[in-house]
């Protein structure tokens, strides 16, 4: 891989990298594509522009590898990760051995979740029910699929009137909080759309949409029953929080609970 020999080249690469602890992930803060994986920029000579793979040139930066034909293989799964400590050379044949390690598919999806700021919820079970199971008034709710991309949540259960103050937040009873509940507001997504989930929304969390005018309060409850990189089941809606979190509960603990017809975990 030939990186143009401008001393410039490298500075501005690493203005895109947010470097931190060299055992953390240093996210690439420039363009991705759809899978995430960063893209660099290069103006070249007689201003053409060049395209670069941004994970390569980190690695490349340190390491030169033995031939163009070489994959740089991520040792985290977080296509965005430029930190060097991170990456390898390797070959085709090396990447498919380490995507295909059994206990390396597990960990493989529990990371994508941890990406989109769900933490480590339980993988779907191999008899084909869901991640939760629901207690048997569940007959009497919905599920609802909500659609998550780069870690936002995309839809809202409510149609909110022009001019209502919106927000979406993980909640949970916490008496020395007013009104007995502790909060996480959830960020609107910078570009308008969505709201960023927040990092400690887990499994059976309750999920509180709210849109308020100067007259009418509107609320939406559901708890996480599923999820993946893609999309969150919530179950609801329900009146009160209180209900949502006794019925969330309820499910949880049976979640917890293995149950004989499951053999493990569908990776």
């Amino acid at each position: 891989m030939n990186l143009p020999p401008d001393p410039c080249f490298s500075g501005r690469f690493w203005s895109y990298v947010d470097q931190g602890d060299p055992a953390t992930c240093w996210p690439w803060r420039a363009a991705v594509d759809r899978q995430g994986y960063g893209w660099f920029t290069w103006p070249g000579h007689g201003h053409r522009r060049q395209k670069y793979r941004a994970h390569r040139v980190a690695l490349a930066l340190v390491e030169t590898p033995d031939s163009d034909e070489l994959l740089c293989l991520h040792a985290c799964d977080v296509p965005g990760c430029c930190n060097p400590n991170h990456l390898r050379w390797g070959t085709a044949a090396d990447n498919v051995r380490d995507r295909d390690r059994p206990a390396r598919r597990g960990l493989l999806r529990i990371e994508r979740l941890a990406r989109t700021g769900l933490q480590q919820l339980p993988l779907g079970l191999s008899s084909g029910e869901p991640s939760m199971p629901t207690h048997p008034d569940f007959a009497t709710l919905d599920r609802h699929i909500f659609r998550v991309a780069h870690g936002s949540l995309l839809d809202n259960p409510i149609d909110a009137d022009p001019g209502s103050n919106v927000w979406i937040a993980t909640i949970w009873p916490d008496r020395q909080q007013p009104g007995g509940w502790g909060r996480l507001i959830w960020d609107r997504h910078p570009s308008g759309r969505g709201w960023t989930i927040h990092p400690l929304t887990h499994l059976g969390d309750v999920i509180e949409f709210g849109a308020d005018t100067s007259t009418t309060p509107d609320r939406w409850y559901g708890y996480i029953a599923d999820a993946d990189e893609t999309s969150i089941d919530l179950v609801g809606p329900f009146t009160t929080a209180a209900e949502t979190q006794t019925d969330g509960s309820m499910s949880l603990a049976r979640w917890r609970t293995p149950s004989p017809q499951a053999h493990g975990l569908a990776l």
